[in-house]
């Protein structure tokens, strides 16, 4: 799901800033990679732009967000960051709503 797409209690994400620990910007938030049958967060999409070229980034949870200054930090440095190959998955569709909203959730028994 498209970072611009993505509303919460402080507003869009996009526009938002990946860091890490040592305050080190990775690059900008692109995407949120979700399972809509398991309502988790399985990764970050990470947009890094250098001179002429951009590459995406998948970041594994967890994650904190820092609403003050719109930044996400991840605890991994940029020599960490997986590269990702473009249409990797596939954009969250209506189906994937219907089954996120409908979907029961296993029991931990």
């Amino acid at each position: 799901m498209a970072a611009d797409r993505v509303d919460t209690p402080a507003g869009r994400l996009n526009d938002t800033v990946v860091v890490n620990p040592s305050n080190t910007t990775l690059g900008k938030l692109a995407g949120i990679v979700v399972d809509p049958v398991g309502r988790q967060v399985r990764g970050y999409v990470i947009e890094s732009r250098k001179w002429l070229s951009s590459r995406q980034y998948l970041v594994p949870p967890p994650a904190r967000f820092d609403w003050q200054r719109h930044a996400l930090e991840v605890d991994l440095d940029e020599a960490e960051l997986d590269e990702l190959e473009p249409h990797t998955f596939q954009r969250f569709s209506d189906d994937d709503l219907i089954a996120a909203l409908f979907h029961s959730p296993p029991d931990d028994a």
